[in-house]
């Protein structure tokens, strides 16, 4: 597992001492940006697996709001942005998804991606296991996409 798949590990199992220490080497590493594809690559890999076949319209609109009620610290995410990441992530092809998904910043696209894929995490129960190859998964997935683009 990677550094940065390890700092998406701590945050999504609430291991503040660990994913202070990884992000203060990562940005160390890099002249202070962390690199966080990961957390899109996490994100498609675990709705995919939340959603199944049970893919619907309804479907993704009730996981959206039932993540926005979840959020405790108050933060808001934007449902048509999150609806949008989502149906993309599980190629649903709805009106005007391409148009938003394109549109997003890549730090607000990872910030809805990273408290959605908590909520589905959290929601999917997996064991530290289970999470452990979720992310492995996610990574390989991230660099069989950066082989293909050369």
């Amino acid at each position: 597992m990677d550094d940065t798949t390890r700092l998406l590990l701590a945050l999504l199992q609430h291991d503040k001492p660990t994913y202070d220490k990884l992000a203060a080497e990562l940005r160390g590493d890099d002249e202070g940006t962390v690199h966080l594809g990961i957390f899109g690559f996490a994100f498609y890999v675990a709705v995919r697996r939340y959603f199944g076949q049970r893919r619907t319209k309804a479907g993704v609109i009730r996981f959206v709001s039932n993540a926005r009620i979840a959020l405790v610290d108050g933060r808001e995410i934007p449902v048509a942005e999150a609806e949008a990441l989502t149906y993309a992530a599980l190629d649903m092809d709805m009106p005007g998804v391409v148009e938003t998904v394109r549109r997003l910043d890549i730090d607000l696209a990872t910030d809805i991606e990273g408290q959605l894929l908590t909520k589905l995490i959290a929601d999917l129960n997996l064991s530290d296991e289970e999470l452990d190859a979720l992310l492995l998964e996610a990574e390989q997935l991230g660099r069989s996409r950066e082989a293909a683009a050369g």
